[in-house]
């Protein structure tokens, strides 16, 4: 762990957070995902929007505090990316197809869940590789 940037990690997590945020607006893919898992974002129930935000931002940071620590201190740019990218296809996105499986999820939102994790762990490892 030591020498690990954590300003770095920090920063990723939240830009990570902010893909997400991009991810599922309405400029990309909130209305698919809407309705393939029936979310009303009028009706009540679950947890309060400021409690999920925030819950998935610091998920995030913690997120690319492991990433960061697994890379470790200094990664090349080409290591940070390619881990970035194995993260988030290869870990990430087989098990949530894994689970998707098992729990008969439609195709479409597996790859709109998993679309984002590469996305987001893409963002962690061009944020690691160039921020020493």
């Amino acid at each position: 762990m030591t020498g690990i940037n954590f300003w770095a990690a920090i920063v990723a997590g939240l830009a990570g957070f902010g893909v997400g945020g991009l991810w599922y607006s309405p400029f990309a893919f909130a209305k698919p995902w809407a309705k393939l898992v029936g979310f009303d974002p009028k009706s009540p129930g679950g947890y309060p929007m400021p409690v999920a935000m925030a819950g998935a931002a610091a998920l995030s940071v913690v997120a690319a505090i492991i990433f960061a620590i697994f890379l470790g201190p200094h990664p090349s740019f080409g290591f940070a990316v390619g881990a970035g990218l194995a993260a988030g296809i290869g870990w990430i996105g087989t098990s949530i197809l894994t689970n998707g499986l098992f729990q008969r999820l439609p195709l479409e939102l597996m790859l709109i869940n998993i679309g984002n994790h590469v996305a987001q762990f893409l963002v962690f490892g061009i944020i690691l590789g160039l921020w020493h």
